[in-house]
């Protein structure tokens, strides 16, 4: 499932090692090591390379969250240091309601209309933090039960070992942390 703000861009990832946990990444981006854009830019360019095989993202967010990351580089340049989360980039599991996203919960039944209930306050909180949203990760059918391969949904894959799938029903925030598509995630325990 996409929408217009989830089309993969053509970013080369950067030649340099990247930040591998949030503690890293902050310490990065307020030394000025890393700027939240670049850092950004590169977790999106990594998902366009892999994500296609492990299955992460239902919906992605590249415009908004490069938006995000150049306001994060502001506040950084500006010596506003308002959070440890300020410009690192994170993923919210697929049936949390996030503003800029549909909310499918891995079904084609979802009610559209959810989103208008308002944006759920773990995903207000962590915007007001600074965190870079880059989108929404796959689950299980309303977080219940196993994955089907022949979903119209993307099939979330083990990360270390693509023949298996990544388990739970928060698994696209799982694989996408442990294959690196972001720093951080929001997942649930049903």
């Amino acid at each position: 499932m996409s929408v217009p703000d989830s089309t993969p861009s053509r970013r080369k990832p950067a030649h340099r090692r990247l930040p591998r946990t949030i503690f890293e990444a902050g310490r990065a981006l307020r030394s000025g090591e890393i700027g939240a854009t670049e850092l950004t830019e590169s977790m999106l360019a990594r998902a366009d390379l892999i994500d296609g095989i492990l299955g992460t993202y239902v919906t992605r967010m590249d415009e908004s969250a490069l938006r995000d990351a150049e306001r994060a580089d502001e506040k950084l340049a500006s010596g506003i240091d308002a959070s440890a989360l300020l410009g690192i980039p994170v993923a919210v599991k697929d049936v949390i309601v996030t503003h800029g996203a549909p909310t499918t919960a891995q079904s084609a039944v979802m009610d559209p209309r959810v989103e208008s209930m308002g944006e759920a306050s773990v995903v207000r909180s962590l915007r007001d933090a600074g965190a870079v949203i880059l989108g929404k990760t796959t689950t299980m059918e309303f977080a219940i039960g196993t994955p089907a391969s022949d979903d119209v949904f993307p099939f979330p894959r083990n990360p270390w070992d693509t023949g298996h799938w990544a388990g739970g029903s928060s698994s696209g925030t799982a694989n996408g942390l442990a294959g690196g598509l972001f720093l951080g995630g929001i997942g649930t325990d049903t």
